[in-house]
């Protein structure tokens, strides 16, 4: 207890130091540094070793992967660049190296890449005129995201890349954000570059009434993924089945999927069947967890009345995300951790839509919008 604690305290200072480098940090850092360092002990204190199960058993994966790594050394093949997930696995393997502890080396590389993304994200509204509120930080730094980065997973770094690919101007550094995100979630990537095609069509056909497009723009996508799911595993483990017709697809369970992510209930799809807590503690969660409810609820709303030419980006991001419904659909399983990067991406568009309603309230005539990109 006593050299986890010592050094989860050492690698709290060590992300303040970080920030600090950066000259962008602020009183929410070091609040957010002094959580994750106590969330991080209190997590062991309460646990003991057995905290690699809490919440997630991706977690003893990730452990079981950075142990392979020492064990077998690094392994440079495309195969192994997925299967071992060295993105995350090759970082965490250096800092064992210096003595850290597994699990802790994990936290480390995830509490670091919250920083990254919420000094990044911060800056690019500052650069759009957006004044940065508490209550912004919700959308992109809030309770759903810190408790993450107290876990020994991948997924806040992949919401870091996932924004990345979003903000940045530069094409090379969207892509290299791309495939950083399909080194460690290959399908979600594929689900963002499908709505980056979506994105395209409709900024080349420009349809003047967008709302008649949101049916289309799940359901069409959703069937996508649900195939591309199918075919894929069918390539490759080099096994040809028939695969589900419509009709099963297209279930009322499926669909009840789709809509419980919009609000943050996703489990609702699932029951105690497959998630470890009740039904009504998950709904108590959510008032700890608002983010996850309050971003896709504002995402939604955001579809409906921008009028904009954000609205071509705010539709791809939707077919992207039910595209990704669509994948996960067919695995039985599917949860606020696997959205993380769509809730950051949404986060963002949804401030971005908001600083262009206040430009509108205003009568200024020029749109932020001429400064943003996006890949969805």
């Amino acid at each position: 207890m006593l050299l986890y604690s010592l050094q989860a305290i050492c690698l709290g200072a060590l992300l303040w130091c970080v920030a600090l480098s950066t000259r962008r940090t602020d009183i929410f850092i070091g609040l957010y540094v002094f959580l994750w360092t106590t969330g991080v002990i209190a997590l062991y204190w309460h646990y003991g070793d057995a905290q690699d199960a809490f919440y997630s058993n991706d977690q003893q994966v990730q452990l079981a992967t950075l142990q392979s790594i020492t064990t077998d050394g690094i392994q440079l093949s495309l195969d192994t660049f997925l299967r071992q997930l060295y993105v995350v696995m090759i970082p965490a393997f250096i800092l064992t190296k210096l003595g850290i502890l597994p699990i802790l080396a994990l936290k480390f590389l995830q509490g670091l890449c919250f920083i990254l993304m919420y000094q990044r994200v911060k800056t690019y509204l500052i650069e759009l005129g957006l004044h940065i509120r508490p209550q912004y930080l919700i959308f992109f730094a809030g309770p759903i995201f810190m408790f993450m980065s107290m876990l020994a997973i991948r997924d806040v770094a992949i919401a870091y890349f996932a924004v990345n690919a979003l903000i940045s101007k530069d094409v090379r550094l969207r892509l290299g954000s791309l495939l950083m995100v399909g080194l460690l979630r290959p399908h979600l990537a594929v689900a963002l570059a499908f709505g980056q095609l979506v994105h395209l069509l409709i900024h080349k056909f420009s349809p003047k009434r967008h709302l008649l497009l949101i049916p289309m723009l799940v359901v069409t996508p959703y069937l996508c993924g649900n195939y591309a799911y199918i075919y894929g595993a069918q390539i490759r483990e080099r096994l040809w089945v028939d695969p589900n017709p419509f009709t099963e697809a297209l279930t009322q369970q499926k669909f009840t999927l789709i809509l419980a992510n919009f609000a943050g209930l996703q489990f609702l799809a699932f029951g105690e069947r497959i998630v470890h807590f009740s039904i009504m503690s998950l709904f108590l969660l959510r008032f700890i967890f608002i983010d996850t409810f309050i971003i896709p609820l504002s995402f939604v709303v955001a579809i409906i009345t921008c009028k904009s030419r954000l609205q071509s980006q705010l539709l791809a991001l939707l077919s992207a995300f039910t595209f990704f419904l669509g994948l996960v659909s067919q695995s039985g399983f599917n949860s606020s951790r696997q959205n993380l990067p769509f809730l950051a991406i949404m986060g963002v568009l949804v401030l971005v839509h908001n600083r262009e309603r206040q430009i509108e309230r205003r009568a200024t005539p020029q749109s932020v919008h001429k400064h943003f990109e996006v890949v969805t």
